[in-house]
């Protein structure tokens, strides 16, 4: 991610779950959220990436730009932050 231009902030390891439904066979999935920053072009590669990868079934990013949405990103990600700590 750094050498993108992209900065990790914080990663939330959520676990192996359940899926919502089955995907490619498969019932559950490792999640993790992971908060970062980074330029537009550092997204289209990594979603680059990820669809190549077969180890990844599915994935999301979600874009913050309205202040509301930034500070609630902060809070969630220090949150995270938190919780990997302990």
């Amino acid at each position: 991610m750094k050498k993108n231009g992209g900065t990790i902030v914080s990663v939330d390891d959520m676990g192996s779950r359940n899926l919502a439904y089955e995907i490619e066979k498969q019932k559950r999935g490792y999640y993790y959220v992971i908060y970062f920053t980074a330029p537009s072009e550092s997204i289209a590669e990594l979603e680059r990436n990820y669809r190549v990868n077969e180890s990844i079934i599915r994935f999301i990013f979600i874009k913050s730009e309205s202040k509301t949405e930034v500070k609630h990103w902060t809070a969630m990600s220090e949150e995270a932050a938190k919780r990997a700590a302990k």
